[in-house]
């Protein structure tokens, strides 16, 4: 376990003898089978069936070894409509199921399986943890990489926690489970907790003696009284007319 970046495919293909270490020496003993790429070990161009061969003799199978598992190897990837397609026109489901079929039917003593698992679906990520299982009841040896401490937890009796290259722990899986988490939490610090927010004091209400007193009556600005219309008021003094 680790997390990205922390050499956990390195160390595979360093096992796998796919590139060799700087300093050191891996020793292992017994056939070999690896899972660490979506796709190694496959032609693009050739079909389905003609991988299977391809495979199964990179892995170390012999032409009559893989004539005699052919068929529960197609049986077990469960793509036997598509086994004379190019795998070029395979998905990446696809892909890992004839992968994986192949890898474990060449009867591996080390088995090495990267990621590639979390593309396939539900039911075939079921069967090929059914298969580790029987592996492992068979004395086999397993080397899991993982990001699932669930899964971790539930296939492997032992656990290595990587991180920038170095082996951070060795031991039971379920404290690396935990290892994997943000720095504060590795060292036991408490996550920082916000302030907590107090709300403003709600001012005091008025007393109902002061919220009720009267108000002072403001004084206004009066107009001038406008004068009321009578009969009385119009002028009685009028201009005679003179008729021309």
């Amino acid at each position: 376990m680790g997390s990205n970046g922390s050499g956990k495919s390195t160390l595979l293909k360093v096992i796998g003898s796919i590139i060799q270490p700087t300093t050191g020496r891996v020793l292992r003993r017994g056939r070999l089978a690896a899972l660490l790429e979506l796709g190694a070990g496959f032609h693009p161009e050739l079909t389905g069936r003609e991988n299977v061969y391809l495979n199964a003799a990179i892995l170390g199978m012999t032409r009559v070894e893989t004539d005699r598992h052919f068929d529960a190897i197609v049986d077990f990837s469960g793509i036997e409509s598509f086994i004379d397609t190019q795998v070029k026109f395979y998905s990446s489901g696809m892909y890992v199921r004839l992968a994986f079929a192949v890898a474990v039917h060449v009867d591996p003593d080390l088995l090495l399986v990267d990621e590639v698992l979390a593309v396939g679906d539900e039911p075939f990520q079921r069967k090929c943890m059914d298969q580790i299982r029987s592996f492992q009841e068979e004395g086999r040896t397993i080397v899991l990489v993982s990001h699932s401490a669930d899964q971790v937890g539930d296939l492997c009796d032992r656990a290595v926690l990587l991180r920038d290259g170095r082996m951070e722990f060795d031991g039971a899986p379920a404290r690396p489970s935990r290892s994997c988490g943000p720095a504060s939490t590795r060292t036991g610090a408490k996550p920082p907790t916000a302030a907590p927010t107090t709300a403003s004091p709600v001012p005091a209400a008025r007393s109902r003696a002061s919220s009720c007193a009267p108000r002072t009556a403001r004084p206004c600005a009066t107009s001038p009284p406008v004068p009321r219309w009578s009969p009385t008021s119009r002028s009685t003094s009028r201009t005679p007319s003179t008729a021309g």
